[in-house]
């Protein structure tokens, strides 16, 4: 198996070890990994009239939207949606610069979500990666992994 890569300063150093960082917004409450693991953390919280206590958990993303990104709820006043990519993104690399999107590469499988798959880029960059690897009209080749091309319609309620 290659050996994973990030890419710090001009040399590339491998990620060897998880890395969990906290995701902004939902300090003390979710945390996302180097690996693209996004895990809620244990605490006590109030559910209408009582106590409860939470356990530290992994949490399960799915697949969401024609592309099959992977998103996680996040509940904190309210529920929303993620696509776990961003959220690896900016916790480890920072908030997406203006004029950029997030681009899978150098693999563009929307199920891995690692940070050494991830990086902010232009939509440009994102639709010279796609001719790269073989995507037709936006959509991946099937002969690359069919397993994830799946019938019917998702929608997700967070931003890309």
């Amino acid at each position: 198996m290659a050996q994973p890569y990030i890419e710090e300063g001009l040399s590339m150093q491998p990620i060897l070890m998880e890395e969990w960082r906290d995701i902004a917004g939902y300090e003390g409450h979710y945390q996302v990994s180097t690996f693209g693991r996004v895990k809620s953390l244990a605490r006590e919280e109030w559910f209408g009239n009582r106590w409860c206590s939470l356990r530290e958990r992994i949490l399960v993303s799915i697949p969401c939207g024609q592309y099959h990104h992977r998103i996680v709820n996040l509940a904190m006043n309210g529920k929303h949606a993620w696509y776990v990519h961003r959220l690896v993104l900016g916790a480890f690399v920072g908030p997406c610069p203006p004029g950029m999107e997030s681009c899978h590469f150098p693999d563009r499988d929307p199920a891995n979500n690692r940070l050494d798959n991830l990086r902010w880029g232009t939509h440009q960059d994102n639709m010279l990666d796609r001719d790269k690897h073989g995507s037709l009209n936006g959509k991946m080749a099937r002969t690359w992994n069919p397993l994830w091309v799946r019938k019917g319609k998702n929608t997700c309620l967070s931003p890309t």
